[in-house]
């Protein structure tokens, strides 16, 4: 708002002034997009989930422009969209297909448009690893178990992907209670001892092994036999 003064002029009459108040009305760019952010809900991307990607964008608005791209550190096909948001933030974004992306880190980046005005890109990482642990065998050391070494037996894991989770489960042809446990492969081989197969009757004892990686990808069950005879 500007005072200024204005001055008048009449023929008939002394010059008069007047305090006038004029409004001064100034072209106003609009406040772009500011504060929002993304985050990937699927954390890691793996071969359970690659095909069903999801990420969230927080503090954006209705009626708010988005654009957003996926890519990979290592390469593959991007993943693109646009569109307006619809309804109140947090907005989802799922079912995203990023098996055309290569394994490594994924990166989604995403800018907002209001009224014409372009916010700044914002951007969330996350690891995509669809490959399972393979390779990997089980061969028991204690053979064959007895009346002597059945409470405490021993079987090896070789070829593991270190720090990777395994999970075994010990069966007799003879029936009996299952033999199951589960931990972290620290060496190779991984060493697995003191497993006490006595709820096992005689008979082909057979353990069963599968290794899950870091991302949570399961590789395929091993086995390995051994005869228990207690009589």
């Amino acid at each position: 708002m500007t005072l200024f003064r204005a001055i008048t002029s009449d023929i008939m009459s002394d010059v008069a002034t007047s305090d006038v108040i004029s409004d001064v009305v100034t072209n106003v760019v609009p406040d772009g997009p500011a504060g929002y952010s993304v985050a990937w809900d699927t954390d890691p991307i793996n071969a359970a989930n690659v095909a069903a990607g999801e990420f969230t964008l927080t503090g954006g608005l209705a009626d708010d422009e988005y654009q957003y791209i996926i890519t990979s550190d290592e390469g593959g096909t991007p993943v693109t969209d646009s569109g307006t948001l619809v309804g109140d933030s947090p907005y989802t974004f799922d079912n995203l297909d990023l098996s055309g992306l290569n394994d490594g880190t994924i990166t989604v980046s995403l800018i907002l448009t209001r009224d014409g005005v372009t916010g700044d890109s914002v951007y969330a990482e996350v690891l995509k690893d669809t490959e399972a642990p393979s390779g990997y065998t089980v061969a028991w050391v204690t053979d064959p178990i007895d009346g002597s070494n059945d409470e405490a037996a021993a079987f090896n894991i070789v070829g593991g992907e270190e720090g990777a989770t395994y999970d075994y489960e010990i069966t007799s042809s003879g029936g009996g209670t299952p033999v199951a446990d589960s931990g972290t492969i620290s060496g190779d081989p991984e060493e697995i001892t003191g497993v006490d197969v006595t709820g096992l009757n005689d008979g082909t004892l057979t353990v069963s092994v599968t290794l899950t990686d870091a991302a949570g990808n399961q590789g395929s069950a091993v086995t390995d036999d051994v005869t228990k005879s207690t009589a």
